[in-house]
């Protein structure tokens, strides 16, 4: 049976998601993309937005071997608004049944580029040598690509594609 991973970066403006699979220790890109959500809705009818994203991402591509996202609030500067920790809950309770693993976003931006202060930019860089074909429309879709491959080369689940 294919395993099937779902990558997350969350934002209630525009968080990204990736789906991947394990062929021959190589992940294969299954799935990417953001949303945009309104800024002129409520952070309820947002997050409404979000769950029913999600909850068609669990249903078309489900059940996931594991969930990770980036962890929001590993710096009280960074994610840690009222809309992050809502996004964060909606997922909770839209993913539950599911342990959702956290990874730092420093753990990241170490693990695919050997520099834990790595900008976005070389971070998508390293992406795309994983999957060079892929048009990454925002670095949030690449973001849900990154903290996945971090997980898999973590728990020695593929091939480091640096060699």
């Amino acid at each position: 049976m294919t395993k099937r991973y779902l990558g997350l970066d969350l934002s209630i403006s525009r968080p990204g998601f990736a789906v991947l699979e394990i062929k021959r220790r190589k992940p294969v890109l299954i799935f990417c993309r953001h949303i945009k959500t309104n800024a002129k809705l409520s952070h309820g009818d947002r997050l409404a937005h979000i769950k029913a994203h999600v909850d068609a991402l669990r249903y078309d591509y489900g059940p996931f071997d594991a969930v990770i996202r980036e962890k929001a609030f590993h710096n009280a500067r960074v994610n840690a608004t009222a809309g992050g920790y809502k996004v964060a809950g909606i997922i909770d309770y839209t993913l539950r049944g599911y342990d959702i693993v956290e990874i730092a976003n420093s753990t990241v931006k170490k693990s695919l580029t050997d520099n834990g202060r790595a900008d976005k930019w070389e971070v998508e860089r390293e992406v795309k040598r994983w999957f060079p074909s892929q048009d990454f429309k925002t670095d949030d879709e690449s973001d849900a690509v990154a903290v996945c491959l971090t997980y898999l080369l973590r728990e020695n689940l593929i091939n480091d594609a640096r060699g």
